[in-house]
């Protein structure tokens, strides 16, 4: 379920009664509080502005390169953009032209930046502008099913009830087609045939991943795949095995065991067709899930 960027702050009236003669007197103190939702309704009417802000931000994927333009409030929201996205697109696919002004107000959305990049992901091609009270989306996707769950994500991802513009195209294509709801990061991590061995190619990567999972804190499943030859109870296996051994890497790096949960998926829920060598790729996967 998408949550927002930042936690809310919030005050909660303490009341504090003494008793003397004839009457009663308050004083009230102010507590802070960790709760991602306002307690206070004058705090919740205080905050409502600024809860969902677009901000103004254009973000345009074209041959597999990722721009950011516009402008945002202070290094920090800048970062909050820039770290999902390289670590979805790589860092060398990530082209920042954003400006700092504090001028312009802080954006709020209603998902995480990691959670909508990826989603988006699974475009060849896209350009998303925000600002004001307008969401305009173009694209290109692989389905009708992947159009849709863009097109209905769009509506629900930065502000409750924004106006939404979209022109996304579907242009069939086997290799773009599925809309994984719910994965954040879809890995071919490399193993040696028949092995649970993370090569040593995939370490950097998986140390990247780490870094990025330290900041986020969130709760994350460890999902191991496989293609579909041989024994489909020899894989439910292997496949367990894999995601064990890359959440130990990953704790490894610095991540707190409890942040994250193994879980061998076998041959379950192919993204590609086993039919070929590159769809049997990319069947042999790890995922990163909520």
């Amino acid at each position: 379920m998408l949550n927002t960027e930042e936690k809310i702050g919030v005050s909660v009236g303490l009341v504090v009664s003494a008793l003397a003669i004839g009457a009663a007197l308050f004083a009230t103190k102010l507590l802070p509080s960790t709760s991602p939702k306002p307690v206070a309704a004058a705090s919740a009417v205080a905050s409502s502005e600024k809860q969902f802000v677009l901000g103004q931000i254009n973000m345009a994927l074209v041959d597999g390169k990722l721009t950011f333009t516009g402008r945002v409030a202070d290094e920090a929201s800048k970062q909050r953009l820039l770290k999902p996205a390289r670590l979805l697109w790589g860092a060398e696919n990530v082209i920042d032209q954003l400006v700092v002004d504090a001028s312009v107000p802080a954006f709020w959305w209603a998902g995480r930046p990691i959670e909508i990049f990826a989603r988006l992901k699974q475009l060849k091609a896209f350009e998303l502008q925000l600002g004001g009270d307008k969401v305009l989306f173009s694209g290109e996707a692989g389905s009708m099913k992947l159009s849709d769950g863009i097109n209905l994500g769009l509506g629900h991802w930065f502000k409750p009830g924004v106006a939404v513009a979209s022109q996304l195209h579907v242009v069939e294509d086997a290799q773009l087609s599925v809309w994984n709801d719910g994965v954040l990061l879809n890995e071919s991590i490399e193993f040696a045939t028949g092995s649970a061995q993370v090569s040593e190619a995939s370490q950097p990567r998986l140390k990247e991943i780490a870094a990025f999972l330290l900041e986020d804190g969130r709760v994350i499943r460890v999902l191991g795949y496989t293609d579909n030859v041989g024994d489909a109870a020899a894989n439910q296996k292997l496949s367990q095995e894999r995601a064990a051994a890359v959440r130990f890497l990953l704790i490894k790096n610095g991540v707190n065991g409890k942040q994250l949960i193994a879980i061998g998926m076998g041959q379950e829920r192919p993204i590609a067709d086993n039919g070929t060598d590159m769809g049997r790729q990319k069947n042999r996967r790890i995922e990163f899930s909520e």
